[in-house]
């Protein structure tokens, strides 16, 4: 059926969620909701059952299969069919006596889920919420050519690379290297997450080393999109040594960045700037369609393009008492302190 999935992304692949789910699902139960027609298999929704808190209330939570490193989510489809969508419902609402909360995070905001889950909400008088999520996630067309791209961006920006790159050069020799499989790569990731560890992201514990799970997730999953011709480790090379580095997986001709990073003895360079633009030049060279850059909508960013991904969570909450109890203040209390200040 992944192969005839309506939405294509490589955040929607068994390969995905299976590496998600070795890496991080130790303390949670995994729930599959599938819907079949005339005995085929049409749909699958990937949740899992765990309990947690939420503003000072234990709660029973079945949510999206996902934590911060999963950029988005959706209902894993054959089609469009609404049938589809509210069979898959129907049964969540079975088991109101199982979760307080319904939580699918990171729905792209565009997606017919969300529009189907909240009219079946509205239908059978479900609470919910509906929280659109900043910041946006950058996405970048490939144009036709380069020269074509570099022509729809400002003169400033267009002169201010041509600058960067020239700062550079003048240091050494300085070129794009990729690696797409097994060959290389130990060493390679090794390398991509040491960059990527070197700067803010290490100060701050949020580099994929600062974490044990994290680091396997990670090369768990560059192991296997190599595997399948769809890793995309880029670096930018400056006399043979490796200074900024990007973790990229490549699907139905687009490139997602999941991650990124330079040596903070190059940063004067703007390293990162330069890899991305390299990156890009390659992209439009092979007729890739787009890249998205995931995560936030930063300055960096924006610089190389206008158009932005939003994505939304929605929540749904049971008739139980901590249920009711979590809609009042997520919606009520929260929103009418927040409005007080």
């Amino acid at each position: 059926m992944q192969e005839q999935c309506k939405v294509q992304n490589p955040f929607l692949s068994c390969d995905w969620f299976a590496t998600w789910w070795r890496a991080f699902g130790n303390h949670r139960m995994l729930y599959l909701v599938t819907a079949r027609q005339q005995g085929h298999l049409r749909a699958v929704l990937p949740l899992m059952k765990e309990l947690t808190w939420r503003h000072g209330i234990p709660l029973r939570r079945l949510a999206a299969i996902g934590n911060d490193h999963t950029p988005s989510f959706d209902l894993v489809r054959a089609g469009d069919d609404g049938d589809l969508h509210r069979a898959i419902w129907n049964h969540l609402m079975t088991l109101q006596d199982q979760w307080d909360v319904l939580d699918f995070s990171r729905l792209n905001v565009d997606s017919i889920t969300t529009d189907c889950f909240v009219r079946l909400a509205e239908e059978q008088g479900v609470q919910y919420s509906l929280w659109p999520r900043a910041p946006r996630s950058p996405w970048i067309d490939i144009q036709p050519s380069w020269d074509d791209y570099l022509d729809l961006r400002s003169a400033g920006f267009r002169k201010s690379l041509r600058r960067k790159m020239r700062r550079l050069t003048a240091q050494g020799r300085v070129g794009l290297e990729t690696l797409a499989g097994r060959e290389g790569l130990d060493q390679g990731l090794a390398d991509g997450l040491y960059i990527e560890a070197e700067g803010w992201k290490g100060s701050n514990k949020t580099a994929i080393l600062s974490q044990p799970l994290v680091t396997d997730f990670y090369t768990e999953l560059a192991e296997i999109m190599a595997d399948r011709g769809q890793l995309r480790l880029h670096f930018l090379i400056l006399d043979d040594v490796r200074i900024a580095f990007d973790y990229s997986i490549i699907s139905n001709r687009c490139l997602y960045s999941l991650k990124a990073g330079h040596s903070s003895t190059h940063a004067r360079f703007s390293p990162g700037t330069l890899l991305l633009g390299l990156i890009l030049q390659r992209a439009h060279e092979e007729g890739l369609v787009g890249m998205d850059l995931l995560g936030d909508s930063d300055e960096f960013k924006l610089h190389w393009t206008d158009a932005t991904r939003r994505h939304q969570w929605l929540h749904c909450y049971s008739d139980s008492m901590r249920g009711r109890l979590l809609h009042i203040i997520k919606c009520r209390l929260l929103p009418t302190i927040r409005g007080s200040h």
